[in-house]
């Protein structure tokens, strides 16, 4: 997480987290990850962003481009099962 110094325009980190993932976890792929790590750190800091206007920042091309596929082309999607 990130401040932005109203003074200066610049950004400072203000809070770190850690995270492991457990034995099934590890088995997903990249995007998916990516994706559950920002739903844990929300679930974890929305008590500090609840009611703040905030810009989530997130470098994921594997998640933007699955996103992007047809929704049949998604694996685990429902109309695959």
């Amino acid at each position: 997480m990130q401040q932005e110094d109203e003074t200066m325009k610049k950004r400072h980190p203000v809070r770190f987290e850690l995270g492991v993932w457990n034995e099934a976890e590890k088995k997903h792929d990249g995007g998916k990850l990516e994706c559950r790590g920002l739903l844990k750190a929300l679930k974890k800091l929305r008590v500090y962003l609840y009611g703040v206007q905030f810009v989530v920042e997130i470098d994921a091309r594997t998640l933007v481009h699955q996103l992007n596929l047809p929704i049949s082309d998604l694996p685990g999607s429902v109309v695959n099962r």
